[in-house]
């Protein structure tokens, strides 16, 4: 079925949900606009480089945007006036994403996924004020990004419950996220990837309970290093 019929068909069903995968895609669909329904939207897999800046475009009562696996250049500026958007991912979705961008402002994002990304310009401080602001937020993925350090700013989101960090090979990781009463919550997930290289450290993690690294987080003197040697912290381990 082409994305015309498709659109078609939503719009005549009242469908809540559509998905646009693997459509070949080059351009947006202005119609979508019209799918008054429509609360689920998927365009992943497709060709696009970028996405309509009218939010007039999207449908008005979009709440998950999901558009992985494309080449955009940004983010459009008018994500901030979906006022119902709560999850986005654009996971490998662009090689240039520019975190300085104004589409950042979806206040009521609760789940935001933009890994395997290479972000241009990337400046922790600067792109975590953005993230910072989106108080809602439980669940962040920044896996593959070539993330160095992760700000103090981290601390900011008091309800994040789900951090994803694997596949950034040199990371510090913030006294302050132990601070973060949210990830003490018995279903909350943080993925690291590689151990900590502090040796002190390497009983603990024989425990594997992510309240064990945030009470060596809020109690430790300096900021954990993390680096691609899990070779080495195994063998530790298992001695």
């Amino acid at each position: 079925m082409g994305k015309s019929k498709r659109i078609e068909d939503a719009k005549e069903s009242g469908a809540e949900t559509l998905s646009l995968v693997d459509q070949g895609l080059k351009s947006w669909p202005s119609e979508l606009g019209e799918l008054q329904a429509v609360r689920s939207l998927s365009v992943a897999r497709n060709k696009l480089q970028q996405l309509s800046d009218a939010v007039s475009d999207f449908p008005p009562q979009l709440e998950i945007f999901t558009a992985f696996d494309n080449n955009l250049s940004t983010v459009p500026q008018c994500f901030p006036q979906i006022k119902n958007l709560w999850s986005l991912n654009l996971r490998r979705a662009t090689t240039r994403l520019q975190t300085s961008h104004p589409g950042w402002g979806c206040q009521k994002l609760r789940t935001l996924d933009i890994s395997c990304n290479l972000i241009a310009g990337l400046r922790p401080n600067f792109f975590f004020l953005k993230i910072a602001q989106l108080k809602l937020l439980r669940m962040l993925c920044l896996r593959d990004i070539e993330l160095t350090t992760l700000p103090e700013t981290i601390a900011q989101l008091t309800d994040l419950t789900e951090l994803f960090l694997q596949g950034n090979k040199h990371v510090y990781l913030p006294l302050a996220l132990g601070l973060c009463v949210s990830l003490r919550n018995p279903t909350a997930k943080l993925r690291l990837a590689f151990y900590p290289l502090h040796d002190r450290y390497v009983p603990k993690m024989k425990e594997g309970r992510l309240e064990t690294l945030l009470d060596w987080l809020k109690s430790s003197e300096h900021e954990i290093f993390l680096e691609e040697e899990v070779e080495r912290m195994s063998k530790k381990m298992k001695n």
